[in-house]
């Protein structure tokens, strides 16, 4: 869950090692759930697709606006989001979701309020919804539906405080080249505007840095 929730998990992941995955999607959150192990963590993704409704999301639509009863997570079983609200009228992106995550805006999901971000795909996409009614069933089904839900919530807990930390200690450029040494694919495939949002800078100063390292690309 993105950097906000940005939390991952679908199709993919119950063949795959959960570890391996998260390694692998270090713009967002880690999601190692430690309590679990691959058997009982697939267990339970399967549960939440099983139970969730597929939707296909158009590059450029929002699946979650700023003010929008926010109900629900959703898988991603293919595609890119990114993760914005506005500050003194100024879009800030904050977070980036790509295949295998959740996302959905945390704070307003449990508090059962109006969503403060809003949610927009970078690319043509497909995810699994599941709602907070349907997250309620499942819990009554099985306990551990929610000891997952709460190590998720404290992995997003813990990915801000450690981007805070970054942020404060690292320039842009230095976070910049370690996003591209680990991501470079997804790196490749978010817009320059997006990119430069999240890292604080302007476009053209992102655009100097990557011409600067156009050897790592």
């Amino acid at each position: 869950m993105p950097e906000h929730w940005h939390a991952k998990v679908g199709s993919t992941i119950v063949a795959e090692d959960h570890h391996q995955i998260s390694q692998k999607m270090n713009i967002n959150p880690k999601n190692e759930f430690f309590p679990f192990n691959n058997i009982k963590y697939n267990n339970i993704v399967s549960m939440l697709k099983l139970k969730g409704t597929r939707k296909k999301v158009s590059a450029g639509e929002t699946i979650l606006s700023e003010g929008m009863p926010c109900d629900f997570f959703f898988y991603i079983e293919y595609g890119y989001f990114r993760a914005f609200r506005y500050n003194n009228e100024i879009e800030v992106t904050f977070g980036f979701s790509f295949k295998g995550d959740l996302d959905t805006c945390p704070y307003s999901f449990i508090n059962d309020l109006p969503s403060l971000d809003s949610i927009e795909a970078l690319t043509d996409s497909t995810v699994i919804v599941i709602t907070k009614k349907q997250l309620k069933e499942l819990e009554k089904e099985n306990p551990e539906v929610n000891l997952f839900i709460n190590y998720m919530l404290s992995s997003y807990i813990e990915t801000l405080i450690t981007r805070i930390a970054t942020f404060k200690t690292s320039t842009a450029e230095e976070i910049y080249l370690k996003m591209l040494q680990r991501q470079p694919k997804e790196l490749s495939n978010i817009p320059l505007k997006h990119l430069a949002s999240y890292l604080g800078i302007t476009p053209e100063r992102l655009s100097r840095i990557r011409k600067k390292h156009a050897n790592l690309t």
